[in-house]
C-alpha cells in the first residue's frame, strides 16, 4: 500500500506510513461487501443531483462493518447530517442529509436497500432458531378435567315426633277425715279445705235454699257437703300420683 502523502510503499497491515507518519486507510473496496451509492452532479453517479452547491462527485454512501456510512468526497460545500458537517459518519433511517441546498431522503430505494442489507442473513437464521427453541419449550397443555360436583347434603328436615314424658302433679295431700270433720261442723265453709270450688258452690246453694225453705234445706244440703268434701279430698290425693302426659317435641334429623 502506497502512502497518499509521500507515495512511498508500506505493508498492507500498517496503520501509519513508516516514512511520513500519515494515517493509512485501507482501500474501501477491501472492507465492503455491498455496492457503493455515489451522489453528485455527474451523470456517472448512482444518484445524480443537478443542483447548485452540489459537486460532481459530492459523497458516497456504503455499508461498512454492518453499518450504513456516508462519506464526503472533498466536496466544495460539504456534506451535512442533521445539521452537522461531516467527513464520514454512520447514518440511520430518517436522518436529514444535506448536499448544498438539496436534502436527501433516506427512504429512496437506493439508500433504503443499503439499510436492508445491514440485516445479516445469519442473524435472521439465528432469530428463527431461537424462536423455534422457545416454541419447543412451551409447556405442553394437558387436558384438565372439570371438578366433580359434590352432592349437596339434604337440608335438615324438621320432624315432629311424639314423645311421652312423666309429669308430676304439684300439690299437698288432703286428709279425708279432716275434710269430713270440717264439713260436719262448718258445712260449705269446711269444704274449702278439700275443694275451694265445691265449697263456694255449696255455700251459694245453701244460702239460696235456706232463704227459700226458711232453713229447712239444712237437712238436705249438709249431708251433701260432707260427702262432697270426702270425695274431693280423695280426688286431690289421687292427683298427687304421677300421671302421664303427651308432649310434642321438635326433633331435627339430617
Amino acid at each position: 500500500m502506497n502512502c497518499p502523502n509521500c507515495n512511498k510503499p508500506n505493508i498492507d497491515s500498517a496503520a501509519f506510513c513508516a516514512h511520513c507518519g500519515t494515517r493509512l486507510e485501507k482501500p474501501l473496496s477491501s472492507t465492503l461487501n455491498y455496492p457503493i451509492v455515489t451522489v453528485g452532479r455527474g451523470s456517472d453517479n448512482t444518484i445524480s443531483i443537478t443542483s447548485e452547491g452540489v459537486s460532481s462527485h459530492h459523497a458516497r454512501i456504503f455499508v461498512q462493518n454492518g453499518k450504513v456510512t456516508i462519506e464526503d468526497l472533498n466536496s466544495t460545500n460539504g456534506t451535512f447530517v442533521n445539521g452537522n458537517k461531516i467527513i464520514r459518519t454512520e447514518i440511520m433511517p430518517g436522518d436529514r442529509i444535506n448536499f448544498g441546498m438539496t436534502v436527501l431522503d433516506t427512504s429512496i430505494p437506493e439508500v433504503r436497500n443499503l439499510f436492508n442489507m445491514t440485516v445479516s442473513p445469519q442473524v435472521v437464521q439465528n432469530k428463527t432458531y431461537v424462536e423455534s427453541v422457545v416454541t419447543s419449550q412451551t409447556p405442553q397443555q394437558f387436558p384438565v378435567s372439570m371438578p366433580q360436583q359434590i352432592p349437596q347434603q339434604p337440608l335438615m328436615q324438621q320432624q315432629i315426633v311424639q314423645q311421652t314424658s312423666q309429669v308430676v302433679y304439684q300439690g299437698s295431700p288432703k286428709s279425708v277425715g279432716v275434710a269430713i270433720t270440717l264439713a260436719i261442723f262448718f258445712g260449705p265453709l269446711g269444704m274449702l279445705y278439700s275443694t275451694i270450688t265445691g265449697g263456694l258452690v255449696m255455700l251459694g246453694v245453701s244460702l239460696l235454699l235456706g232463704i227459700l225453705t226458711f232453713g229447712f234445706s239444712f237437712f238436705f244440703t249438709h249431708p251433701v257437703c260432707v260427702v262432697w268434701a270426702a270425695l274431693a279430698a280423695d280426688a286431690e290425693n289421687k292427683k298427687i300420683n304421677v300421671t302421664t302426659a303427651t308432649q310434642s317435641t321438635n326433633v331435627y334429623r339430617n
